[in-house]
């Protein structure tokens, strides 16, 4: 229940399964090998501007889901992750974790060929509004704008973000 981060040039096309803990892989690995996220496990994908990360199969979870997590999202026109059968079980979480977003900006996340299931679930990050839609099998992060948030510690002293009720958004201090 750790995380495993892949930096390095990786051409491994054979199958990847996250079994628990999480994953993080650049757009710019090469392996297209099939991935498989367990249910209560993590997949995250950093952006690396028009390089797609193109694995012949994305799996999230086997009945309850699997969690994707996208970082330094920035480009508007192309999709970090360029699947051919993307298969969704269970109620799926999608988070975004950083990027260089703007408001009223679109943000292309998954292109694939195939898609099974719908379980994909959203909250933006704190002080964002964002939707998630669906176009010409893309799934698009749609940024409507950005809040301020204020420290409150209505709850605790802990410094977590979207954990607890500590933060208010777009609230006067």
């Amino acid at each position: 229940s750790g995380t495993v981060k892949l930096t390095g040039t990786n051409t491994y096309n054979g199958p990847t399964a996250v079994t628990a803990g999480r994953l993080t892989v650049s757009a710019t690995q090469t392996g297209t090998g099939a991935v498989t996220v367990a249910d209560g496990a993590a997949l995250r994908v950093t952006a690396a501007n028009t390089i797609q990360w193109s694995p012949i199969s994305l799996t999230l979870g086997s009945s309850t889901g699997g969690t994707i997590e996208f970082n330094a999202i920035s480009n508007t026109n192309v999709a970090p992750v360029n699947v051919g059968a993307f298969t969704l079980h269970g109620t799926d979480p999608l988070k975004i974790i950083s990027g260089a977003l703007v408001a009223s900006n679109s943000y292309p996340l998954i292109h694939y060929t195939t898609r099974a299931g719908a379980g994909i679930t959203f909250k933006p990050p704190g002080g964002m509004t964002a939707t998630l839609s669906t176009n010409n099998n893309t799934i698009f992060l749609n940024v409507v704008n950005f809040g301020p948030q204020f420290w409150k510690g209505n709850v605790n002293t802990n410094w977590d973000i979207e954990i607890t009720t500590n933060w208010t958004v777009n609230a006067t201090p």
